[in-house]
C-alpha cells in the first residue's frame, strides 16, 4: 500500500496486476503484465508475500518479468 500511495503522490498511475490461481497454484499472469506495460511504464513493483497464498516467483517468472520490463526500460522494484 505504501508504494501505491507514493506513486500517486508523485502524480503516477498505479495499474494493479494480481496473481491468478491456475491448477491449484497462485501464479503471475505474465500475459496481463505484458498488456499493462506501455511506453509510459517506469517501474514494475513485485511482491511475493508468503501469506495468504504461499506463492513465490520462479526463476522463469522473474526472467519473463525482466524481459517485459526491458521492452520499455522500466525498473523492477521488489519488495
Amino acid at each position: 500500500m505504501q508504494v501505491a500511495g507514493l506513486v500517486q503522490a508523485f502524480g503516477g498511475v498505479v495499474r494493479e496486476w494480481p496473481m491468478v490461481r491456475a491448477g491449484g497454484v497462485w501464479r503471475p499472469d505474465l500475459e496481463r503484465l505484458a498488456a499493462l506495460v506501455t511506453a509510459k511504464t517506469r517501474a514494475i513493483v513485485i511482491n511475493t508475500p508468503n501469506n495468504p497464498t504461499g506463492a513465490r516467483l520462479s526463476a522463469g517468472d522473474l526472467d519473463a518479468i525482466a524481459a517485459i520490463a526491458d521492452r520499455t526500460g522500466a525498473w523492477i522494484v521488489s519488495d
